[in-house]
């Protein structure tokens, strides 16, 4: 497993460094060197998996170990991934997770559903399939770092197969944003908010896996 820090910042750093070769040149100063960094773009990663854009497709997100704080949370895990298929025009027809939600919650049996027929029960043929493995703003209980894990699957829900990846136990991400040393949430109210932040960053991871996306808004990458 890999793990990549989230940092916006060298974005910011990258065309920073554009404005300053320009003004060089204004200046008439020597930038043979730096032209060539102005003109190469940021770096990119590939999409881990190319989703089928004409099959519908649905994102469900399963807490059965209750690593999240909130159920609530696990929709806005959902829809972030959803916002990133969305814009980045990954699938023609994404259907909502809370139809997902609402077929697995229907089952009265004592038994959860397994995963492809909660897919052909909101009418999906692809299921992007994510379990959460640790969901924490704290290691220590003091230190405010928070992190996330997760694994994702794609499955087939009318042939009932596994599509990605060949590793049943599927595929492993380890997500920890940027630490902020200035910040720890002093109240309930700043502990929700960061539990959400913390969700919707993972939610982005999800999106990423099946995108081509900046390295620089790249939310986590793993292996």
């Amino acid at each position: 497993m890999k793990r990549i820090h989230v940092n916006s910042g060298s974005l910011r750093v990258w065309l920073a460094a554009i404005v300053s070769v320009g003004v060089a040149a204004a200046a008439g100063c020597n930038i043979i060197g730096p032209a060539f960094v102005m003109f190469s773009p940021p770096p990119t990663i590939k999409a881990e998996y190319t989703l089928d854009p004409k099959r519908p497709t649905i994102v469900f997100i399963d807490d059965r170990s209750n690593r999240l704080p909130r159920r609530s949370l696990r929709q806005v895990i959902a829809d972030e991934a959803q916002r990133v298929l969305l814009d980045k025009k990954c699938v023609e027809t994404l259907i909502d997770s809370k139809a997902g939600v609402a077929a697995a919650s229907a089952d009265r049996s004592g038994e959860p559903l397994p995963i492809v027929e909660i897919g052909r029960a909101a009418k999906a043929d692809i299921v992007i399939y994510v379990t959460i493995d640790s969901f924490t703003l704290s290691p220590d209980g003091a230190t405010y770092s928070p992190t996330s894990a997760f694994r994702a699957k794609v499955l087939d829900a009318r042939d009932e197969q596994r599509l990605w990846p060949d590793d049943a136990a599927g595929h492993a991400v380890a997500l920890q944003p940027v630490q902020r040393p200035d910040f720890t949430p002093r109240n309930n109210s700043e502990m929700l908010k960061a539990e959400v932040e913390l969700a919707k960053r993972t939610g982005m991871a999800v999106g990423q896996l099946f995108t081509k996306h900046l390295v620089e808004r790249s939310a986590v990458e793993g292996k």
